[in-house]
């Protein structure tokens, strides 16, 4: 191992900025906090839900995440 090769042992922030553009970590740091939300303001985001609008919102959210399927599979 070469020591005046930079590849080798820089680990500084260049190399820390080409991991955090990664879509892995960003997709986990959007569902950590999407369960965060969910978990600390749930609460106070159902108390005035009537199961009507419950249904309605989860209708509306499973046709949409099939769409966005659906259009990834085509783009594909």
């Amino acid at each position: 191992m070469d020591p005046k090769n930079p590849e080798v042992w820089d680990y500084g922030f260049a190399r820390a900025i080409t991991f955090l553009q990664s879509p892995a970590l960003g997709a986990g740091i959007l569902a950590i906090t999407f369960f965060f939300f969910i978990a600390f303001f749930s609460n106070g985001l159902l108390e005035r839900v009537t199961p009507m609008t419950l249904g309605i919102v989860v209708t509306l959210g499973t046709l949409g995440l099939l769409a966005l399927i659906v259009l990834i599979l085509f783009l594909l």
